[in-house]
């Protein structure tokens, strides 16, 4: 999944993936954080395929969240963004 945080233009800013998890793990317990990484404004979380229920992928997806104090959006990786996440990530996860 990708995850992206509202930032004005020119504001320092910094995600902190940690955070990030934090809020996904108290929404949504049963969804399992295998791997995160974060960019400057955003980054990346892969949720254990296992059993994983795509109900609570879109409702993850669909809601707003806060984090940092700021709105953040989650949205499932694919097509050609997942195929450059696999080749700058792939090694590490």
């Amino acid at each position: 999944m990708t995850y992206t945080a509202e930032v004005k233009p020119k504001e320092e800013f910094e995600v902190d993936w940690k955070q990030v998890e934090k809020v996904i793990k108290e929404k949504f317990p049963k969804l399992k954080i295998i791997y995160s990484r974060k960019d400057p404004h955003g980054g990346h979380v892969a949720i254990s395929s296992l059993r994983v229920k795509k109900d609570l992928l879109e409702s993850l997806c669909a809601a707003a969240h806060t984090v940092q104090e700021r709105p953040f959006t989650f949205k499932v990786t694919e097509g050609e963004d997942l195929k450059e996440f696999w080749q700058k990530q792939g090694g590490h996860y």
